[in-house]
């Protein structure tokens, strides 16, 4: 149930709804037809029935047309055709676009890739950051599968990207060290652990128990820097593995022009982004 505030911000009936609706007949189809085209502002898509609205919103939305009886707006979905017909018509009205739109889905992957480059952040965030982008361009909502797809295939490029940045910098510094290290991975005959895990467990005799030398993960893999001039290497730095290699994640914040004055503002519209925000 929309608050108060939410109420007076998204289903307030305007210039553009009211000449949208003049020239309707039937109260219920006047009704219907407004009802439609404030949830679509407030949720950011039609609704799978265009009814399936709490019945204070009915009563609110009924009130501003002048309608005493806002019951009989059950008689909208009679011809089911009609609903279909004034989501075109809002559509038509209020600019609304589809995710389909191959500029739309070019202009999200763009943002979402940007953002998944700059910023530390887990799938949920970015899938926020979607939808708040979306919201502010008038596309109406997708599907949820279809956004969690594009944000996963987002992440996951821009994941590859990173770890093919950094092998070829490390590459740079010391063409032998992806060989070394691979090596350092193997298992030799007889033993149960790799070089690398020796170094890491503390199990090799050149890791005792003097001061500095314990015998906890990463204590020893120190040594592993001499494996790459040039690349700092970490000795069980907490929350991080052995050996990990530490890589700086700064990003700067995209930032986009301010919005409109119009209450229309999908910024403004948009529940969950937030005002004054775009990016």
């Amino acid at each position: 149930m929309p608050s108060r505030a939410d109420l007076e911000r998204f289903f307030v009936l305007d210039e553009v709804d009211r000449k949208l609706v003049e020239d309707r007949r039937g109260e219920h189809n006047r009704l219907g037809l407004m009802l439609q085209a404030t949830t679509v502002r407030y949720v950011g898509r039609f609704l799978e029935d265009p009814l399936d609205v709490p019945w204070p919103v009915v009563e609110y939305v009924a009130s501003q047309l002048g309608i005493a009886d806002a019951s009989c707006v059950k008689r909208y979905t009679d011809r089911p055709m009609t609903a279909y017909e004034h989501a075109w018509q809002i559509r038509d009205a209020y600019g609304l676009r589809l995710l389909e739109d191959a500029e739309v889905t070019a202009g999200l992957r763009q943002f979402l890739d940007g953002r998944a480059w700059t910023h530390a952040e887990g799938p949920g965030a970015l899938f926020d950051h979607g939808v708040g982008w979306l919201r502010r361009r008038r596309v109406l909502l997708p599907g949820i599968t279809v956004l969690v797809r594009l944000v996963v295939a987002v992440r996951e490029a821009a994941a590859a990207r990173m770890h093919t940045t950094l092998a070829a910098a490390a590459t740079a510094v010391d063409p032998m060290l992806a060989g070394r290290l691979r090596a350092s991975l193997t298992v030799p005959q007889g033993s149960r652990f790799s070089p690398d895990g020796v170094l890491a467990s503390g199990a090799d005799s050149g890791v005792g128990s003097g001061p500095g030398q314990g015998t906890g993960p990463g204590c020893g893999s120190g040594r592993l820097a001499g494996a790459g001039s040039g690349l700092f290497v970490g000795a069980g730095e907490p929350g991080r593995g052995p050996g990990s290699v530490r890589v700086g994640e700064q990003g700067s914040d995209a930032a986009g022009a301010g919005r409109t004055a119009s209450h229309r503002d999908p910024a403004r519209d948009d529940p969950a982004s937030g005002r004054g925000r775009d990016r």
